[in-house]
């Protein structure tokens, strides 16, 4: 190699090495970082659900764990293997502690059922799809 090749490529290092590190030191890549999406979880009130109406306890936190009250929670059941939704529709309470209820779940008929739970607090959202076979 050249020596004035050997320069040049020495000084460009020496300019773009601090500038490559300094874009590193910012990379959040590999830290614990909080996100704003919100966590939902959600469960029935029986352990095999029949047809008919049920209730939906629903967990919202968020990115850190922490309990998220004040959300707008929304459900919606559907079937879709027949392609359509419940006969009704839910009304979601706030308990408290970031705990919600919602009823009337209805599967109105036995099949494979796929309750969609949305939650939406300030910018933050999140969802879940909960799948159920209904006797």
């Amino acid at each position: 190699m050249h020596v004035a090749t050997l320069r040049r490529t020495l000084l460009a290092l020496a300019v773009l090495l601090p500038l490559s590190l300094g874009a590193c030191a910012n990379d959040p890549k590999g830290e614990d970082t909080v996100t704003d999406a919100l966590a939902l979880s959600g469960s029935l009130d029986v352990a095999e659900p029949a047809t008919g109406q049920h209730t939906l306890t629903i967990t919202v936190v968020d990115g850190a764990g922490a309990a998220v009250e004040g959300a707008t929670v929304t459900v919606d059941p559907e079937m879709p293997m027949h392609g359509h939704g419940s006969s009704e529709t839910a009304v979601v309470t706030e308990v408290g502690g970031g705990v919600y209820t919602a009823f009337p779940v209805t599967f109105q008929m036995p099949g494979m059922w796929t309750v969609t739970v949305t939650a939406t607090h300030g910018e933050r959202t999140g969802s879940v799809d909960l799948d159920y076979t209904v006797n």
